[in-house]
């Protein structure tokens, strides 16, 4: 068995960035939605 190494395990700075900034270009592209919760959110079929 070969040993895992703790590298392996922890994302790199760089790909942390790439992940970092392809959620925040969907952000702005309007591909995800903040979803309301709480009082914000209204049910208005009930």
């Amino acid at each position: 068995m070969e040993p895992i190494y703790l590298g392996d395990l922890i994302p790199s700075i760089a790909s942390s960035k790439k992940i970092i900034e392809k959620y925040d270009k969907g952000i702005k592209e309007g591909e995800f939605y903040e979803e309301p919760i709480g009082r914000d959110f209204n049910y208005p079929d009930w």
